[in-house]
């Protein structure tokens, strides 16, 4: 009680989140969740994350899996079905749930100096949803190695961190 797990808002069951749930597999022998947790939160500091650096590697992260669990109903567009769920991603990542709700479900554009804003329907807000996620994980992951790469510059040598994408992989 009062540990990560509490503060980020999370169960410890994979299968309440969306993003962890899809392949269906949800334990594996050769893994030791408890040995690689401890690995991380080491590497963290070896690796000069400061302890709020890394609180809030942990929120994005944790943000990214409670959005992944934002649902929609149709009314007239799509809208929100589970605000708790949104203003919980929303809150940890420090932004206004109602404008975060507006963007995950409305088109807003400007058309000759005049903003236009269009509901989405259920599959466009997913795609929106999905997209944000991807989109926050990806600059986390961009930070986390930069924040690598500066760590690992010496006075006398460059060390650093490089990170292959292959696209196609992406589902």
């Amino acid at each position: 009680v009062g540990g990560p797990v509490d503060q980020l808002k999370l169960t410890r069951d994979p299968k309440q989140y969306r993003y962890l749930n899809q392949s269906g597999v949800f334990t594996d022998p050769t893994i030791d969740d408890k040995r690689d947790w401890n690995n991380a939160t080491e590497a963290f500091t070896v690796m000069n994350f400061t302890p709020e650096q890394t609180n809030e590697v942990l929120k994005a992260l944790a943000a990214i899996l409670h959005m992944g669990n934002v649902d929609f109903i149709v009314a007239g567009g799509a809208q929100i079905a589970n605000d708790k769920v949104l203003n919980t991603a929303a809150d940890l990542i420090g932004l206004d749930a109602p404008s975060l709700g507006e963007a995950l479900t409305n088109i807003t554009r400007e058309l000759r100096g005049e903003v236009i804003t269009t509901p989405m329907d259920m599959d466009q807000a997913a795609d929106a949803r999905d997209s944000l996620a991807m989109s926050l994980y990806a600059q986390l992951f961009k930070w986390i190695i930069s924040k690598l790469n500066t760590s690992l510059k010496g006075n006398d040598t460059w060390h650093s961190i490089g990170v292959l994408d292959i696209f196609g992989f992406e589902n």
